[in-house]
């Protein structure tokens, strides 16, 4: 199998998550959406100061406390550090789609992205969520008391709906491009 093509495998899935991701986070709607079967009705407003503060339109919202903020503040570090993450994975899979076979990186691609998300079935999702803060905040400051306002606005529930959504969103993105793959010819 050529290399470009075994990179463009390994590169798609990691592409249809981080699109996903970055889409569902940037959707004005869909946060509040979760909000609505997760969080008290007090969430929303804060929580929509909160999205624009992480895309650079404004502020942290003073309903969270000096901890709270340290760890939005991080947070928006980290969908920074995707969507630069997502812009050098485009390039790299938009290189290997041009020197692979487009059609069976985005067939096997999928079948690697479905595999992964099966994969991370079999973890419970509270190892994972734990796993991803000691990764992405090792400095430790995502451990919040069940009374902080980090913690009412935003339940575990809250997360483990959204991840089943980026996973959701990722195997749509995914099946649109195998579709769309099989008109191309390379």
């Amino acid at each position: 199998m050529k290399k470009s093509r075994v990179v463009g495998i390994i590169l798609f899935p990691i592409f249809c998550v981080l699109l996903s991701s970055l889409v569902l986070i940037s959707d004005p709607g869909f946060p509040f959406a979760l909000l609505k079967t997760t969080s008290p009705v007090e969430s929303v407003q804060p929580t929509h100061e909160l999205f624009q503060y992480f895309f650079g339109l404004g502020n942290i919202p003073e309903v969270f406390d000096a901890s709270e903020q340290s760890h939005l503040a991080d947070v928006k570090h980290v969908i920074v550090g995707a969507l630069l993450v997502f812009v050098l994975v485009t390039v790299l899979l938009c290189y290997s789609l041009k020197k692979g076979d487009v059609a069976k990186i985005a067939r096997y691609g999928s079948v690697v992205l479905i595999l992964m998300l099966g994969a991370s079935v079999l973890v419970p999702f509270d190892a994972l969520f734990t796993w991803f803060h000691e990764l992405f905040f090792p400095q430790g400051n995502w451990v919040f008391s069940a009374s902080s306002t980090l913690i009412q606005f935003y339940p575990f529930a809250y997360f483990e709906y959204f991840a089943l959504a980026i996973a959701i969103h990722a195997c749509m993105v995914a099946g649109v491009l195998v579709f769309f793959s099989r008109m191309v010819r390379t």
